[in-house]
């Protein structure tokens, strides 16, 4: 049996698929500003992302009229409750990879992410924390670095 969901979850579900599609039409219009064949697949995944999230807007927004709550502004000062703390977590965590690539590059944002993310948010151990993220960048560095000879971004510090 599906659990029905009042109003002001029916809005902050509409709220941050809005959210991300600001976030998808910011990663179209860069995407654009590729050239040439480097730019096709950012441009591809880019329309699908903003299709994706469309879609999830006109969803939200049916079931929230359908809920006979019309007023998206109306303002509400209850607690929120734990599914739009995760959002907002969830959130919060992409905005932090992106930070961190963005200033440390890939191979000093990934491990520092997957640990953090899997210290923080999982409650792993820092032994598994540290060992996935090792892992992962040595897989990263040997497969872009070593065998296919691409040359990764480096990060606004380390660059």
């Amino acid at each position: 049996m599906e659990q029905q969901l009042n109003p002001i979850s029916h809005r902050t579900g509409l709220i941050v698929a809005l959210l991300i599609l600001i976030i998808a039409v910011f990663a179209l219009v860069t995407a654009y500003e590729y050239r040439g064949g480097s730019g096709i697949f950012p441009r591809f995944i880019g329309w699908v992302f903003v299709g994706l999230t469309f879609t999830e807007c006109l969803i939200q927004l049916k079931s929230l009229m359908a809920s006979g709550m019309n007023n998206l502004f109306t303002i509400s000062f209850n607690k929120p409750d734990d599914k739009v703390l995760k959002e907002i977590r969830g959130i919060l965590w992409i905005g932090f990879v992106l930070v961190s690539l963005y200033l440390g590059g890939f191979l000093v944002g990934i491990p520092i992410y997957i640990f953090a993310f899997l210290r923080l948010s999982s409650g792993r151990s820092y032994k598994h924390a540290i060992l996935l993220s090792a892992g992962a960048t040595g897989f990263i560095y040997l497969l872009f670095i070593e065998i296919l000879q691409y040359r990764l971004y480096q990060g606004l510090i380390f660059s």
